[in-house]
């Protein structure tokens, strides 16, 4: 409940001029998330429900942004693109990791949902929970986003995956969501 008060606040704030980035980024976020507790159930993992809200949550510094630097944040995305960190510093002087890992701090979330939301784009994944379940969000994130420059072979390695499997993977996985997905929106 307080995740979806958080999302929902968040998405409140977008005025209507953003209102289609809005939509991407929120759509991306719900199947990063259902990608992510996949991964984690799928492989017998503990922490799936946190992999599920660190999922819908990862972006949430997008949100921020869209509603506090409208003007210069809307003309970064395209159809079905997101920018990325490092247009979003040149043009912001400040990138949706660090926003979201500041809006989580703030309204006092764990640290294993923080350092989602701050490190999503990186690599470095440490030996504890919160590596895991940032593990899990890059990789449903990054199977999840064709065309992205990250490399999932990192994060499937911290989850205990073959590196070389990360094609099949991403093929079944958005087989997965998308049907999922329609079940949810069947309810």
């Amino acid at each position: 409940l307080t995740v979806a008060a958080v999302v929902a606040g968040l998405k409140n704030l977008v005025p209507p001029e953003a209102a289609d980035a809005r939509d991407q980024i929120w759509a991306h976020s719900v199947d990063t998330a259902l990608g992510a507790r996949l991964i984690a159930d799928d492989n017998g993992r503990e922490w799936s429900e946190e992999a599920v809200v660190a999922g819908l949550l990862h972006d949430c510094g997008r949100l921020g942004l869209l509603g506090s630097e409208t003007a210069s944040y809307v003309p970064l995305f395209a159809p079905g693109v997101r920018p990325d960190v490092e247009t979003e510093r040149r043009v912001l002087g400040v990138d949706h990791q660090e926003v979201g890992g500041a809006l989580l701090e703030r309204w006092g979330f764990p640290e294993v949902l923080r350092r989602a939301a701050q490190r999503h784009h990186e690599d470095d994944f440490t030996s504890d929970a919160a590596g895991l379940v940032g593990a899990f969000v890059v990789l449903a994130d990054c199977l999840l986003s064709p065309g992205r420059a990250h490399d999932p072979k990192v994060a499937a390695r911290r989850i205990g995956l073959a590196e070389d499997g990360t094609e099949e993977l991403a093929v079944e996985l958005a087989g997965r969501v998308a049907n999922m997905r329609q079940e949810l929106l069947a309810l």
